[in-house]
């Protein structure tokens, strides 16, 4: 095989290339910012005028508050949504159980699509098991995506960006729209972000969010 036609080899080492590229850079930057990070955060203070300093930390802080939480609960939610998927896939028998359940929890953290991008791929390999599986694995899945959205989301997540169904819906698709995945996992934590900002500059205590934040 490696005699005749090698594009497919090709491609696959300049996919793995890029990916490892991409990783050591997240990697680097990522040292960079927690060993220069105070430095910076010190000089951008510093280089503020002294009126708007107090209330340009405690944006700063609200709006760090904001996305930290939101990370640290999706990647909670991304969890349970794969040990889910590996538990249902291994118990009926699903080929590629513990790489569907992967697939589900990344695409969990995508908000809006991220459910039915996880789980159309676990179903559909479920029904190469038998007819009977794919049913069963498709109510399953859909019973777990509305304990999550009604349930799960709403302790972990949901109290995090206090966004409104609508808003965060909203939010990730102009997300998709303007930068795909990528958009779409940065625009509901980033809207979150910016109304924390503006309702520490104007002084009001952030409201209750509704006990849905964003919808699969």
């Amino acid at each position: 095989r490696l005699a005749g036609d090698a594009t497919p080899l090709r491609d696959a080492a300049g996919t793995a290339f890029n990916g490892l590229t991409a990783l050591l850079l997240v990697l680097l930057f990522t040292s960079a910012m927690l060993i220069d990070g105070p430095f910076l955060v010190d000089h951008v203070h510093r280089a503020l005028p002294a009126r708007n300093r107090d209330g340009v930390a405690r944006a700063a802080v609200a709006a760090r508050d904001v996305v930290g939480r939101y990370v640290a609960g999706s990647l909670t939610v991304a969890g349970i949504a794969g040990l889910f998927t590996l538990v249902v896939g291994l118990v009926l028998r699903v080929p590629l159980a513990p790489l569907m359940a992967v697939w589900v929890a990344m695409w969990d953290l995508v908000p809006q699509v991220g459910g039915a991008a996880g789980g159309i791929p676990f179903v559909l390999l479920a029904f190469t098991k038998s007819p009977l599986t794919g049913v069963i694995c498709a109510l399953l899945f859909m019973l777990y995506l509305q304990l999550e959205n009604n349930v799960i989301q709403p302790l972990l997540v949901g109290r995090a960006v206090r966004l409104s169904p609508p808003a965060t819906m909203a939010a990730a698709l102009i997300g998709v729209s303007a930068g795909g995945v990528v958009g779409a996992l940065l625009a509901v934590p980033l809207t979150g972000a910016a109304k924390a900002i503006y309702l520490e500059r104007r002084g009001a205590p952030e409201p209750e969010a509704p006990v849905r934040s964003r919808r699969k």
